[in-house]
């Protein structure tokens, strides 16, 4: 729901296949692709203030602090290490008028900011606050945005309200009121789909749709190919307790032989597929299929001193049942080589056993592909958390090699070289096997056939689309 409450910058158009202004009316770069040009639209917060320039500089500050977004702009270091309040590459130029100021040409700065959904914040509530005091804000108790709804009441932890936000710059909702239920239990969730109290469900697998298509006649399913893959991540850091065994390169391309992922892709259905390497937009067809090689892998970690006598720590802090079988399924797959896993899925703990013990040597993650610089996401950290993991993670020659790369692709304008660049980068973290890619999860929704206008199927690989909830209706 963060697109009804909150817009962005740029978001994805479906229709035209292109990124499109959201809150800007332009966005516009100079020749040489070092200046980028953002000129507001006459849109309001849903407290009546106007929407104003400095909103979208306060909003840029606070997540260059958070997730080092922005590290592209002239005066970013000096800015996150505290040496000065002022973010030279950030100008307010006047009140409807921000302009981007880059240390280099950035052909694909646009793609990211559309793809990454950073929700524009109001500088009347956040404007000088430290990035510490931004996060407890009372503000998120009941935040205000300027998308086309607002938030009208919250019964936390059940459910929320929105309500039709009818100053909204493109229009007003088809809808006037939505209520937003959130449940703890999944199949309690199914339930109400089931039982016809729920008009729209998200992301869920085949056989709990397919339940909610027998029980309720107005219920639909959509499905979409999706870029979210499911991966195991090594542990790399030197924190306390991290197998040595693991930095060689040939052990992680020997596990990666011997995991079966086809045993999960079967397991999970026809909504999943064998992954072989991070799925972009930008995905490079060329890697080679994915084949188990059980006895090769055993061979190599004989060979290259692989300790069998330490189980091998695999962590998820998803706890759902889909989850936990994957979890058996790829401990199952390892002890036909003779190996010994533990799964361990303390949710409550996630921060603790990710970032600070390091307790793992195997994380079992999810992301959502954006474009192919971005591969594995080794240069889109989501948490100064996720920032520290993986600058002790990553050695600083494997950094350098990559990031020049990724900086090659920024600058490059020809779409066709930067998807050569992509290509190789994916071809590197293969071959690193920094992470282990398991299934790409394909989207499934169940959406009751009385509720139009609601276009949830984005392109393929692109993260996000643009919303227009004009078009919405519900028919009794």
């Amino acid at each position: 729901v963060t697109p009804l409450i909150w817009d962005t910058l740029l978001d994805y158009d479906v229709k035209k296949a292109e990124d499109a202004p959201t809150l800007p009316e332009k966005v516009e770069w100079n020749a040489d692709h070092t200046s980028l040009t953002i000129t507001l639209k006459d849109a309001k917060w849903h407290d009546g203030k106007p929407v104003v320039a400095k909103d979208v500089v306060t909003t840029l500050k606070l997540n260059a602090l958070e997730n080092g977004y922005c590290e592209e702009l002239i005066g970013f270091e000096a800015f996150v290490n505290g040496e000065t309040d002022v973010f030279e590459g950030i100008v307010e130029k006047d009140e409807k008028t921000v302009v981007l100021e880059f240390t280099s040409p950035n052909y694909m700065f646009d793609k990211g900011l559309a793809n990454n959904n950073w929700c524009i914040l109001p500088d009347h509530v956040f404007g000088g606050k430290s990035h510490a005091d931004a996060l407890i804000d009372d503000y998120w108790a009941k935040p205000i945005g300027t998308g086309p709804y607002m938030i009208k009441d919250v019964n936390y932890p059940n459910y929320f309200t929105l309500t039709r936000f009818d100053d909204y710059h493109t229009g007003k909702a088809g809808i006037k009121d939505v209520v937003v239920n959130i449940y703890a239990d999944p199949e309690a969730e199914i339930a109400a789909m089931m039982a016809g109290k729920l008009h729209y469900l998200a992301n869920k697998n085949e056989t709990d749709v397919k339940a909610v298509l027998d029980a309720n006649s107005h219920a639909k399913m959509l499905t979409n190919e999706s870029s979210f893959t499911k991966m195991l991540q090594f542990n790399l850091s030197d924190a306390k307790g991290a197998r040595e065994d693991l930095k060689n390169v040939k052990i992680r391309q020997a596990l990666s032989m011997i995991i079966d992922r086809q045993a999960v892709v079967d397991y999970v259905g026809a909504q999943a597929s064998v992954a072989t390497t991070y799925h972009t937009f930008n995905h490079n067809p060329d890697i080679p299929e994915w084949k188990r090689n059980l006895e090769e892998g055993k061979k190599i970690l004989q060979d290259e001193g692989f300790d069998f006598s330490k189980p091998l720590r695999i962590y998820s802090s998803v706890q759902d049942q889909l989850s936990i079988d994957i979890m058996d399924i790829i401990a199952a797959s390892l002890k036909e080589a003779g190996i010994e896993a533990t799964v361990n899925a303390d949710k409550a703990n996630a921060m603790t056993i990710l970032y600070e013990t390091c307790d793992f040597d195997l994380y079992y993650g999810s992301i959502n592909g954006v474009d192919g610089a971005d591969t594995y996401y080794l240069f889109d950290s989501t948490s100064t958390y996720y920032t520290k993991w993986y600058t002790e993670a990553l050695n600083k020659s494997n950094a350098e090699r990559y990031g020049t790369l990724v900086k090659k692709a920024a600058s490059t304008p020809n779409e066709e070289e930067q998807q050569s660049i992509c290509d190789q980068l994916q071809v590197m973290a293969t071959e690193d096997c920094l992470c282990i890619p398991v299934w790409h999860r394909g989207s499934i929704w169940a959406m009751d056939d009385r509720f139009t206008g609601y276009d949830s199927i984005s392109d393929d690989w692109k993260a996000s689309a643009l919303v227009d909830t004009t078009t919405w209706k519900l028919v009794d």
